[in-house]
This record gives structure tokens, C-alpha cells and sequence, in this order.
């Protein structure tokens, strides 16, 4: 996974803790915290290399590029990829595991990194570990923003959408899953799912993209 050796173990103990292990019973560190920070860590790293790696190029694609990078879905997958999920502890069915609770790990993985090893050193393990797992050529053509897309073609079309949300709360692992309908008039053009408000929207924004080109022939360009 990491090539490195920890100081201090007790940190990446806390970073693969997930807070389905939490019970009245059995009171436990999880890893919300490390992963707040791990967030804000690797959106400084990932910054930092894109402005390196990509001069001349503009704010706008750079902000683009990083939110790709650090999006929930190449987390997700990264984790998958470098064995998180066989680390991770936790109290709940397999089945009703959600793909997020990996990409959380590995941003809680990096924050221990960070406590223990100086940013220094951070930077440049996980500069190494994006380099070798992210094509970042395929990902500069990878849409994601799908959310500004549909809205842009609203706005072009004089379509009026409405965005409606609903949450609901998984009690095995403890968290909120958002689902987000697009509506145009009284149409659902996409629905959606997600771990985030956000994740939500760009979801039912690509099954709206996709239901106004295949089912509904209208113009996208």
C-alpha cells in the first residue's frame, strides 16, 4: 500500500477504525476526525502538483482537474484498488457496505500520515502513490461536472429544473445516503444517489444528461 514505517502505529490504527464500531458498550476512537484533516492535506498536495505539472493552464481547469482527482469515485476506487477494504474494521453486514466508507479510509490514511510523518514527507508519498495510480491524461477527457453541464443546457434551452432532495439514514453504517430527482415540469429526467448532496446531484445530472439524449432526442450541444 504506503511504502512507509510508522512511528506511531496507534494513528493508523485510529485511521481504519470506521464509527459503526461505536456502541454503548464498546467505546472506541474512529476515524471521522483523521479523515477531516486527511481531506484538507490531500487537496493541498493535489493543488500543489497540478500548478506544477499543468503551467500555463488556467484556475479554472486546474479546480476541474483537482476535483477529479480527489472526487469520491477515484477515491473509492484507489482504496478498492490498494486492498483498503480487507483493513478496514468495522461493525456491520458486508452487504450493506457503501463504496465511501473506502475513499473516507484512505483520506483518514493520509491524515495519520501527515500527524506522523510532517507534511513534507506527506507530499511527497502521496505525490508518488497519484502518479502511479491515476492516468491523469484519461482524466483530463473524464466528464464529472455533469450538474453545471445540465444546467448549462437549461439555461441555453429555457428549461426550467428543479432539484428536489430526500435523506434517509442507514443505521449499519451509520451514515446518510442523499437521493436527488431532477425534475423537468412534473418529468423525472434523473435520479440520483449519493453519500453527498453533491455526489447526489452529479449523479442524477448524468442520468438526466442521458435520458435527454437517448429518450428525449433534444439537443445537447
Amino acid at each position: 500500500m504506503f511504502d512507509l514505517y510508522p512511528s506511531n502505529i496507534s494513528l493508523y490504527k485510529v485511521a481504519i477504525t470506521h464509527k459503526s464500531v461505536l456502541n454503548s458498550h464498546h467505546p472506541v476512537i474512529h476515524n471521522e476526525r483523521l479523515e477531516f484533516l486527511g481531506d484538507a492535506v490531500l487537496d493541498l498536495i493535489v493543488a500543489d502538483y497540478l500548478y506544477e505539472n499543468y503551467a500555463g493552464r488556467s484556475e479554472g481547469f486546474l479546480t476541474k482537474m483537482r476535483a477529479k482527482v480527489v472526487s469520491r469515485s477515484t477515491l473509492n476506487q484507489l482504496s478498492i484498488d490498494i486492498g483498503i477494504p480487507s483493513l478496514l474494521v468495522l461493525h456491520t453486514n458486508p452487504n450493506h457496505q457503501v463504496k465511501h466508507i473506502y475513499g473516507d479510509a484512505l483520506e483518514a490514511l493520509i491524515g495519520a500520515i501527515y500527524l506522523d510523518k510532517g507534511f513534507t514527507y506527506t507530499k511527497g508519498l502521496i505525490i508518488k502513490f497519484i502518479s502511479k495510480h491515476i492516468d491523469f491524461a484519461s482524466l483530463e477527457n473524464t466528464e464529472t461536472d455533469f450538474k453545471s453541464r445540465l444546467i448549462e443546457w437549461g439555461q441555453k434551452n429555457k428549461k426550467e429544473l428543479a432539484f428536489e432532495y430526500n435523506e434517509s439514514f442507514a443505521e449499519e453504517v451509520k451514515t446518510i445516503t442523499f437521493t436527488v430527482s431532477i425534475l423537468l415540469g412534473s418529468y423525472v429526467l434523473g435520479r440520483g444517489i449519493g453519500q453527498s448532496k453533491k455526489e447526489a446531484e452529479q449523479n442524477a445530472a448524468r442520468e438526466a444528461l442521458n435520458s435527454i439524449a437517448d429518450h428525449l432526442s433534444l439537443n445537447l450541444n
